[in-house]
């Protein structure tokens, strides 16, 4: 009998947590407080949060970690992330996740998108803050539009306004009738470099092709311009000379971009649909070897790597290819966050411009 009562109470003992357990509160949907934008490199974010009350923090992934839970009133929380970089043999898309704030008296969830950029998609993320209660406490990232351009031939009226209409914050052009750099030093100038042609300008490579480089805000830019050779071994040692002249360097840095009007083939674009007959189909035809010793050199091909295609920039006669080139080093290649390439006809050249958007 006594057993009989232990087991009794026992058993109710054990039911009385469920049957009095309480559920959490259901929060009603909140506000969108808009997006922030991460870089692929892996790093730390700071949000301040102004509200009158008790609030709570989370997060729906498992690549991002909270320094707390939340705070009453005005406070602060830092969320940490991981790398997302991509490499030639990796190629890591955009991901997202939310953080969701809780406002605990009034029962509302709002919810900040997060985005951390991968490889290049071809699209031109940002931060958007759509309610003043939420502040980012480090810096922005700094984005700039860099503009790739051979403006030979070009009518300076129409090129001019083109370009100054399309909001580039550093131009790298090949430049021979002094179009935008006038009577200028050809060197760095509001931002923006160009190569040009006089009697200093623009270096030469070993093998006389014409280059310059210039260094801004740490980011190591080479704009070149090749003579059309249809030899390999010329377009080899061409783009060997101009990779050991700086970048093949002990100690040149890690931010690069290099191109220019290069005049040989990608190796990589061999074999598409619309890649024309004429071009070169074999992998191991000589006539790649100066575009696979620029990826030998850890350099990748911006405008490749984002289109993934058969791509034209030039002509000459009946033939179409793409000439011109934007590499980025491997260090580089995880700021870019867009590569866009400009159709001669719009842009009015004899060359495709192309435009490479950077976040660093």
């Amino acid at each position: 009998m006594k057993k009989s009562i232990i087991y009794s109470c026992l058993t109710v003992f054990l039911l009385l947590p469920v049957s009095c357990r309480q559920q959490g509160p259901e929060y009603a949907s909140g506000k969108n407080l808009g997006q922030v934008y991460l870089s692929p490199e892996g790093g730390k974010l700071s949000v301040l949060v102004s509200l009158n009350s008790l609030w709570r923090v989370a997060t729906d992934a498992d690549w991002i970690r909270l320094d707390g839970n939340g705070g009453n009133g005005q406070s602060a929380f830092t969320l940490y992330y991981e790398a997302n970089k991509s490499d030639i043999i990796s190629s890591k898309p955009l991901r997202k996740a939310n953080i969701i704030i809780q406002r605990i008296e009034e029962q509302v969830a709002d919810t900040l998108s997060v985005l951390q950029q991968g490889a290049p998609d071809g699209t031109d993320y940002g931060s958007v803050v759509q309610d003043n209660y939420l502040e980012f406490l480090i810096p922005e990232l700094k984005t700039r539009k860099v503009l790739y351009a051979n403006l030979q031939g070009a009518d300076a009226n129409q090129t001019k306004k083109w370009m100054e209409t399309g909001g580039y914050d550093w131009i790298a052009a090949y430049d021979p009738d002094q179009i935008i750099s006038a009577n200028d030093d050809h060197v760095i100038r509001d931002g923006a470099f160009i190569l040009s042609t006089s009697e200093d300008y623009p270096k030469k490579t070993s093998s006389g092709e014409s280059f310059l480089t210039a260094q801004v805000d740490g980011w190591n830019m080479v704009v070149a311009d090749f003579e059309p050779e249809e030899d390999a071994g010329r377009q080899y040692g061409r783009i060997k000379d101009l990779l050991d002249s700086g970048y093949n360097q002990p100690l040149s840095g890690d931010l690069w971009i290099i191109g220019g009007s290069l005049y040989y083939f990608s190796v990589m674009e061999a074999g598409y649909p619309n890649t024309p007959g004429w071009y070169p189909k074999d992998p191991a035809d000589a006539l790649f070897d100066a575009d696979r010793y620029a990826w030998e050199c850890n350099l990748y091909d911006s405008i490749y790597l984002t289109h993934k295609t058969f791509n034209t920039s030039y002509s000459a006669g009946e033939k179409a290819w793409r000439a011109d080139y934007a590499y980025v080093s491997a260090s580089a290649w995880n700021h870019l966050a867009a590569v866009e390439t400009i159709p001669m006809e719009e842009a009015g050249l004899q060359h495709a411009p192309c435009v490479l958007t950077i976040k660093y």
